[in-house]
């Protein structure tokens, strides 16, 4: 019986960044395999999701995430992108200090698969602010 679940890694990072006007994250990713043939019902099920986890100028905490899966179906382009498959791709978010909770601190980063079945890779992880 195949269960659907997920995986991944997460690093604290306890960062002010009130003062920074420009957040990147910056990775290489690769997906060699998922099972799944779109984004799910509520776009959150990727092959590879890069998470943020962030406390705001209100000192409320929110997160950011953005996944990639081969061509498949996007229900959600907002939260989901479409890369080639068993081609390693450099991914760069948009400037993370522009979202609408604009971050202040930076509780942690995760990097994250889930799926039925899945096989992603992702390395050269960087979190660059300005």
């Amino acid at each position: 019986m195949w269960r659907k679940g997920f995986m991944g890694v997460s690093q604290t990072i306890d960062k002010d960044i009130s003062t920074y006007s420009q957040l990147t994250i910056k990775a290489k990713i690769k997906i060699i395999y998922s099972s799944l043939r779109s984004d799910g019902n509520r776009g959150g099920v990727y092959p590879m999701t890069i998470r943020m986890d962030y406390i705001d100028d209100q000192g409320k905490t929110h997160s950011w995430e953005h996944g990639l899966l081969y061509p498949s179906r996007i229900n959600y382009p907002e939260k989901g992108k479409q890369i080639e498959r068993n081609i390693w791709h450099t991914y760069t978010s948009a400037n993370l200090m522009e979202l609408s909770h604009s971050p202040c601190k930076i509780k942690k980063i995760q990097l994250l698969g889930q799926g039925w079945a899945f096989h992603s890779r992702i390395t050269g992880v960087e979190l660059i602010g300005k």
